[in-house]
């Protein structure tokens, strides 16, 4: 009623001149007012308006009309009623108005609820429920007076419905039940199977499935005993979705066809349509197009029905989809990695693979166009032909037809975007990604990505955004460009997490895949486990057959990657009981996982994982995943055996009818190597070249790079070392593209070398065979991970020139950026940094970007920011620069050889020697320098030393008195201090001062502007335990020292601020498991005391602190010892204080007495402080040297284990 309703009532009461005019208007305008309780409202407010205007004449003669209509009839004993107290008190009021109880009185009740409950009312909610529930009680009690058995059931009806809203499902079937009798007593049957299908579909909600069933089948028996279809059909697509619950699909459809049948029997066509969209959708999902195409015509003949069609809605747009992806199945080549094939994220439905080539299932994919063409039919829009293009193009792609179903999607794009047609559009972007991917154009492939994703992005489209990431990701993976994987993958996972649909959830699954195979390119097995592992399981969870199929190929492929028992236990570590639980007969072996056992480990279980993913694909006709899974068991299969060959014949055919020729690639390098391994040279050459040209074209960089290697190996074999030569340079520069392409995250420059070693041994191992000295010298520096170089890279530096503008706005900017990737690259370092790769990508660009613009005003602080690794000629410009004569000694193992090159500022060429001693040689060795030098503390023998002399015997040539030499280490030799190794009979030291780094590359950024402070003037002594030490070299430096038993790294940080040296004087920790977790002890414990979390100061956290110092002296035990990855990367603390800015560090590489340490401190700062007071000079090296000298003098060479252990790292000066 508006407000001229309102209105028009108000002056009708205001002008009633007699009393028949008054009677009139309330016997015509009563019931009307009442019958709204929004028409009491306005009327309500408009005497409230009139009341503040003054008018209260009007507003007595308003009110006294209100009043006698609300006791005019019922209305009075309506408002008795709902004043009533009690039960009895009703049933009183009821007696008393015997002439007023009628059915009318329940059924005006009844009327009025439906206007409280909606949202429209004008009464807040919580006094519009009370109302409700007071009028049925009242009226519950009315009908029991009544003996009105029917209206009681209406009542408790009523009641029900209201409580199914609220939720209150339990209360909401009682209600029910109770109004079945009273139904069934008044022979009602049709409300009684209504109240049974309201039941039926209240308990499937509350998952009480078999009770829904129970009560749907009795609905059912009493509606075909009343013959009524109009209640029928509702009740069997309650049926249907109850069984769709219990995931029996069968029955669902079975019901589903029974609704319709009633659904048409009661004319009611626009549910008819929907049920039929249903089924057809349904056997298409299991394979059986033929009745999906009888439901598909049933619809389109209620469309053409001209005497229904305006009654139908328009047709569902999904219908073409279903349409379509039919002509696509009976075709027989589902592409698996296409979108527009994952709408709802269920398994594919295709043929077997064997017969995805039948003339006759081609010709019914053609029936569906036609049938697709019908349905654009009935909804004559504009993009009816270009949907129709979009199918045939789909069909040309799944016939291998793929340029042309590029040419004519391009063709059609144009319209499309003019349109705005959103779904469609999508669609068409998935599909140029499917088609450009499939033929090896990686680059277009991205391109379609990123417009699919803008698309989704502008669509709102949060899960299909996740989906274009991990499209983008795979595509920059297969290019080995491993930073944007990783920010597309993560990227793809956070949209995933947010969802909450079904999609999401698969998406969650996949995309942790996908960083499993970037954390196992990385090197990085124990992420790599845990994303894989994650994933299987998620699919697993989601019933995603494929996907588990697909995860289980992964961890298969992780366990193989495992090239050692150390690595194979991290993975078997992390895999062991999901294998359990999917192996069971594992389960009861539990030494399977035992290190001893990893041999068998990594032989066996791959072939049993990859042999359950076949057989899931084969159980869901995924030929394309069913391919994967017979090649990755024909690699399994030993050498020799037939069966490997024909598997691989197999799936070379399928790969080249489905045109995939990354696919095509990677079976063709399986082949080539099944060939070189039999001797076959002739065959496997042909096969690898093939491999190796199409990884190229298609962009597949480990494909690409792995096949070089071989090619370059098999030429090798064949005498051909030129060719040899180029392939493996080939495949040097594919792994330093995608090196380059790395995230700045220390753990993954690591490992991502380690992984790769073979190529760069192989290349070193050739040049060196051929005297190509200086080449096989610049192979040793690339070979190595770099990964302290580029990350200490983006630390503390300083430009080489006098700043001035654009340079000063430039270095503005690049320290912006260089501070989120610095925080970046630290929090990476902790179990939890997944979130940390989501801006890194953003950054690198902005920052190459920078770097660009700098080129042509500082190329050198460019060239050190980037992080290039160190060439022959660079060291000896480096070399050249030294106000000194230096030797550079680099040692480098190939596994076989170990290889000494020298090098000398005066030298154009590096030179070169070489020793064969096997690696098991080598280890030895160490073993016995442990025993006899450290563990026995040189009194057990000196056998140790021969690997000294072998070391050292061929620098003898190129060593001059008071030379400097800069040793750099490889693999073991980093924990042997080969200053004390003898020479010419006596420690070398005694002869040549010594320094160390860990990497030449390493030692330009040593010397850096910004690196030190240049100075020897400000010092903190930290003593933690070894009071009497620290005293003794603050009182050298003029201070006080800092003495303390329980110090916390903020407050190291904050005491070390502005000075020119730290000097620790306490404890150190050498961590195995966890290098980065390495430190010093900066509280006072027992021997028997674990450290808890705090007590020390890692080196993680010592990367994440300013520590831009001349000097930074660790006299704690061990501070010296590392891990050495397998790319030689150090773990430790001397990694992670070159990675903070220190220029020079002085470390202990074994544990040794307080006293022996203080003499060689207290030495130590006497010679460096001395010189720097008298020259104004730092000269580290110079100071060491004579303290270790003047030790060996009074103890002798032999004392190794008290003059020995301290090693200058970093900048000499």
């Amino acid at each position: 009623m508006s407000d001229f309703h309102i209105n028009d009532l108000i002056e009708q009461i205001l002008s009633a001149d007699s009393e028949d005019d008054w009677q009139d208007v309330v016997q015509e305008w009563g019931p009307r007012l009442l019958a709204d309780l929004n028409h009491i409202s306005a009327f309500q407010k408009s005497v409230q308006a009139l009341m503040s205007n003054g008018s209260h004449d009007a507003v007595k003669t308003l009110m006294r009309w209100y009043q006698q209509i609300m006791k005019a009839g019922g209305n009075e004993l309506k408002m008795r009623l709902m004043e009533a107290e009690s039960e009895s008190e009703i049933r009183q009021i009821l007696a008393e108005n015997q002439e007023f109880v009628e059915p009318e009185l329940v059924h005006s009740a009844l009327r009025e609820i439906p206007g409280l409950i909606s949202p429209s009312c004008p009464y807040p909610p919580q006094v519009a429920d009370q109302l409700v529930e007071r009028i049925l009680k009242i009226n519950l009690i009315v009908s029991k007076v009544l003996e009105d058995e029917h209206l009681e059931a209406d009542c408790l009806k009523m009641r029900s419905q209201i409580l199914q809203e609220k939720g209150e499902l339990d209360a909401a079937i009682e209600d029910l039940e109770a109004a079945l009798p009273l139904y069934a007593n008044t022979d009602d049957a049709v409300e009684r199977a209504r109240c049974l299908g309201l039941i039926g579909a209240m308990s499937r909600e509350t998952s009480q499935h078999e009770r829904s069933l129970q009560a749907l089948r009795r609905a059912a028996e009493i509606l075909k005993e009343e013959s009524n279809d109009f209640v029928l059909g509702r009740v069997y697509e309650d049926f249907a979705l109850t069984y769709q619950a219990l995931g029996d699909a069968e029955q669902e459809s079975a019901s589903l066809q029974r609704a319709l049948v009633h659904r048409l029997a009661a004319k009611q066509w626009p549910q008819a349509a929907n049920i039929c969209q249903c089924l057809a959708s349904s056997f298409l999902s299991k394979q059986e197009p033929a009745i999906a195409a009888t439901y598909v015509r049933k619809l389109l003949d209620l469309y053409e029905d001209e005497s229904i069609c305006c009654d139908l809605p328009d047709l569902d747009p999904r219908l073409s989809w279903n349409v379509g992806q039919v002509a696509i199945w009976m075709a027989g080549q589902i592409h698996a990695e296409g979108h527009f094939l994952h709408q709802s994220g269920e398994e594919n439905a295709v043929s077997d693979y064997s017969n995805f080539t039948d003339p006759e299932k081609r010709q019914q994919a053609e029936t569906w166009l036609e049938l697709l063409r019908a349905v654009n039919q009935q909804s004559p829009e504009p993009a009816a032909l270009v949907y129709e293009d979009f199918v045939q193009a789909v069909i040309w792609v799944e016939q291998g037809r793929l340029s042309e179903a590029i040419g004519k999607l391009e063709k059609r794009l144009p319209a499309l975007l003019a349109e705005g047609n959103f779904d469609l559009l999508g669609s068409t972007y998935a599909l140029l990604f499917t088609s450009t991917r499939q033929l090896g154009r990686l680059d277009d492939a991205v391109k379609w990505s990123e417009k699919g994703l803008e698309h989704a992005c502008v669509c709102g489209e949060t899960s299909r955004e996740g989906a274009w990431l991990q499209s983008a990701g795979i595509c920059h993976l297969e290019m080995g460009q491993l930073d944007r994987a990783l920010y597309c993958f993560n990227a793809a996972l956070t949209r995933a997490r947010e969802g909450s649909t079904f999609v999401d959830r698969v998406l969650e699954a996949s995309t942790s895949g996908s960083l499993g195979k970037v954390y196992l390119s990385m090197g990085d097995f124990k992420l790599a486990a845990k994303s894989t592992r994650l994933a299987y399981e998620l699919a697993r969870q989601y019933g995603h057959k494929r996907g588990e199929a697909s995860e289980l190929q992964n961890l298969a492929e992780l366990i193989i990657r495992s090239k050692d028992d150390e690595e194979a236990a991290v993975v078997a570590e992390e895999l062991a009981p999901t294998v359990c639980n999917l192996l069971p007969e594992l389960a009861e072996t539990p030494s399977f996982f035992a290190i001893q056992n990893m041999t068998q480990f990594r032989s066996q279980l791959p072939i049993m994982l990859i042999e359950r993913s076949a057989d899931l694909l084969s159980r869901i006709h995924d030929p394309v995943g069913h391919a994967n899974a017979l090649h990755g068991l024909a690699i399994l299969i030993p050498d020799g055996d037939q069966r490997a060959n024909d598997l691989h014949r197999q799936v070379l055919q399928i790969r080249r009818e489905l045109c995939d020729q990354q696919g095509e690639a990677r079976v063709l390098g399986s082949i080539g190597a099944d060939f070189a391994n039999r001797g076959e040279n002739e065959k496997a050459l042909e096969c690898l070249r093939q491999c190796f040209d199409l990884a190229l074209e298609s962009q597949v960089f480990d494909c690409a790079y792995k096949a070089g290697t071989d090619l370059g190996k098999l030429h090798e074999t064949l005498g051909d070392r030129e060719t040899a030569e180029d392939y493996y340079r080939q495949s040097v520069d594919l792994i330093e593209l995608a090196r380059r392409q790395l995230p700045t995250f220390d753990p993954f420059l690591i490992g991502f070398g380690a992984t790769k070693m073979e190529t760069y041994y192989r290349l070193h191992a050739l040049l060196d065979g051929q005297d190509k000295n200086s080449q096989a010298f610049d192979v040793v520096q690339l070979s190595k991970s770099r990964a302290l170089l580029e990350m200490t890279a983006s630390a503390e530096l300083q430009p080489s020139i006098a700043l001035q503008a654009p340079m000063t706005e430039l270095l503005a900017e690049e320290k912006k950026i260089l501070t989120e990737l610095r925080q970046n690259q630290t929090e990476s370092l902790s179990e939890s940094h997944h979130s940390q790769y989501q801006g890194t990508f953003v950054l690198n660009e902005k920052l190459q970007n920078i770097y660009h613009q700098m080129e042509t005003h500082d190329p050198e602080y460019v060239s050190l920011r980037q992080g290039l690794p160190a060439t022959e000629q660079s060291l000896v410009e480096w070399l050249a620069q030294q106000d000194r004569p230096i030797l550079l000694v680099e040692y480098y193992h190939d596994g076989r050889d170990l290889h000494i090159y020298c090098l000398r500022s005066e030298w154009q060429r590096v030179r070169h020697a070489k020793i064969t001693i096997p690696i098991d040689s080598l280890w030895q060795a160490y073993r016995d320098f442990q025993r006899e030098v450290v563990r026995h503390k040189s009194r057990g023998g000196n056998s140790w030393s021969r690997l000294g002399q072998q070391m050292l015997e061929p620098i003898a040539d190129h060593l001059h008195p008071d030379d400097l030499i800069y040793f750099v280490p490889h693999r073991l030799i980093h924990g042997l201090p080969i200053h004390a190794m003898p020479f010419n009979g006596q420690p070398l030291i005694t002869q040549n001062p010594v320094a160390y780094v860990p990497n030449s590359s390493v030692l330009r950024l040593t010397q850096s502007p910004g690196k030190g402070t240049g100075k020897l003037q400000r010092c903190v002594s930290i003593g933690v335990v070894f009071e009497e030490e620290a005293h003794d070299v603050a009182d050298l430096f003029g201070v006080e020292a800092t003495i303390s038993d329980k110090l916390t790294a903020d407050q190291v940080s904050e005491i070390c601020k502005g000075q020119d040296v730290c000097h620790f004087s306490c404890h150190g920790a050498f961590d195995v498991n966890d290098p980065l977790s390495s430190g010093l002890l900066l509280w006072n414990l027992d021997d028997a005391q674990s450290a808890p979390p705090g007590a020390v100061l890692t080196a993680r956290q010592i990367m994440q602190m300013p520590w831009g110092h001349e000097l930074v002296c660790l006299s704690a035990c061990q501070t010296g010892l590392n891990e050495i990855s397998e790319g030689d990367e150090l773990l430790g603390l001397t990694r992670g204080f070159l990675y903070a800015g220190v220029a020079s560090l002085v470390v202990s590489l074994w544990s040794v007495d307080a006293e022996s340490t203080r003499r060689l401190m207290r030495g130590f700062y006497s010679h460096l402080l001395d010189e720097y007071r008298r020259t104004g000079r730092v000269n580290k090296v110079d100071a060491l040297q004579r303290t270790q000298i003047e030790l060996i003098e009074e103890q002798g060479p032999r004392a190794i284990y008290n003059w020995g252990p301290f090693l200058l790292v970093g900048d000499w000066r």
